[in-house]
């Protein structure tokens, strides 16, 4: 029993010693004896790693100073919407004196068909792939042009008063819808690495934070330096053609100096519209997603048309 028990004990030795490389330079992965599972020495290792380090070391796309200058696109066009979602209700009630409810129903038909414009003009800039850069650069100027109509009292009363606002609500929205649909949908493809879009995504967001200060804040008081009082009609409209003339320059300097990314990648067939539409109603959670942004969009549209009412 005893010689018996020395054997296993010589064999389990001799089973764990370390196994020299061979003179091929190949040795067993564990270091021991065993199993035979040789493989080139540091071989894979060598192929795999270099591969690995290059993709995490690859710089963006995009620098900051072209990230910063397609980011305040967004700027300038929270110049335009800041203005409008701020002080044209306003504009209409105190300063033309037109009764809350036709006031009201102006704004409500041209919010409506805002809606019916990004919705259209969302569905060709997906399909119809236009040339982004171009569409904005056209686009700013009949947009800049536009702009200061909203704040324009035609000499009229009436009925020919109402119909002359709701048709400057529309032309606005209309070209609005066209620069900043566009602009959106390309700053999804300014470029294919995913850090480029997410700092320029957070960038926007500032510079359309910074834009809502600028018209709060300057607004009243361009009107008090070009008519003598903070609401005259007078004052409103140099105010809102001063910010033209800064957005719509910026829009076109955005348009021509960025990037245009990657327009001509290749997509797959687009969905039938129709087919679409039934997907996304099909979608639960997403038609009550839709129903929640609904009931946020109401609330903060009726929260941000009556505050100027208290400090005003």
């Amino acid at each position: 029993m005893k010689v018996e028990a020395a054997k296993v004990r010589r064999s389990i030795t001799r089973a764990l010693q370390p196994m020299p490389a061979s003179a091929s330079g190949t040795a067993d992965v564990t270091g021991y004896r065993g199993r035979s599972s040789e493989m080139p020495s540091d071989q894979p290792s060598r192929a795999i790693a270099p591969s690995m380090t290059d993709s995490a070391s690859l710089a963006p796309q995009l620098c900051w100073p072209a990230r910063l200058r397609f980011a305040s696109g967004d700027f300038a066009c929270n110049l335009f919407w800041q203005s409008s979602s701020l002080f044209l209700f306003f504009y209409y009630t105190d300063v033309l004196h037109l009764a809350p409810q036709v006031a009201g129903l102006i704004y409500m038909i041209g919010s409506v068909w805002d809606g019916i414009a990004d919705l259209l003009t969302g569905i060709w800039a997906e399909r119809g792939r236009p040339a982004y850069a171009r569409v904005i650069s056209y686009g700013a100027i009949p947009l800049g042009l536009a702009f200061p109509l909203l704040y324009f009292a035609p000499p009229s009363h009436g009925m020919a008063l109402v119909v002359g606002l709701l048709v400057a609500q529309i032309a606005f929205r209309s070209l609005y819808a066209l620069v900043n649909i566009s602009y959106a949908a390309w700053s999804v493809r300014i470029s294919s690495d995913s850090r480029d879009r997410a700092a320029i995504a957070g960038v926007r967001m500032l510079f359309g934070t910074i834009a809502a200060v600028v018209v709060s804040l300057s607004t009243e008081r361009i009107s008090l330096a070009a008519s003598g009082t903070p609401t005259g009609t007078t004052g409103f409209l140099v105010a809102a053609a001063l910010f033209a003339a800064i957005a719509t320059p910026l829009l076109i300097h955005v348009a021509r100096g960025s990037p245009h990314g990657a327009d001509a990648s290749p997509i797959a067939p687009p969905t039938p519209v129709l087919r679409g539409l039934a997907t996304l109603g099909a979608n639960r959670a997403f038609v009550t997603l839709c129903a929640a942004m609904m009931c946020i969009a109401i609330a903060s549209t009726m929260l941000s048309r009556s505050v100027l009412y208290s400090f005003t």
